[in-house]
């Protein structure tokens, strides 16, 4: 069985859902040997825009376990070092462009979690 390779690093391994701008697939790095979410956006320029606004916002809270005030209140509350898991937000590894037989996607990898809001509605 043939599995897609994407940014020479995810093998596809199965789809998880879908929605009006995007389908999220199950994929694993084989560099990390890790499972990771990939969300592969429409290729239209109006959804690859928007892209870049989500994409802002996810890196601003994957980073925000960073910023000095954030880990010291952190640290002051729990008693201990702060650690991305803290911040109690999706997470965002990764990012990048894959050109399909459908145009150029914008994708967005980030941490395998539960059901998906529609599925627990």
């Amino acid at each position: 069985m043939h599995r897609e390779l994407l940014d020479s690093k995810y093998i596809i391994l199965k789809k998880l859902g879908f929605g009006a701008f995007s389908t999220v697939w199950l994929a694993l790095n084989i560099k990390d040997r890790k499972l990771y979410a990939l969300k592969v956006m429409k290729s239209a320029d109006k959804y690859t825009k928007t892209s870049y606004t989500e994409e802002e916002i996810n890196r601003l809270v994957a980073e925000s376990h960073n910023n000095p005030a954030w880990l010291e209140s952190i640290k002051r509350y729990v008693g201990r070092a702060a650690t991305r898991d803290d911040t109690h937000c999706l997470q965002m590894h990764d990012w990048f462009f894959h050109h399909g037989t459908s145009g150029r996607h914008f994708v967005m990898c980030f941490e395998v979690l539960g059901k998906n809001l529609l599925t627990l509605i």
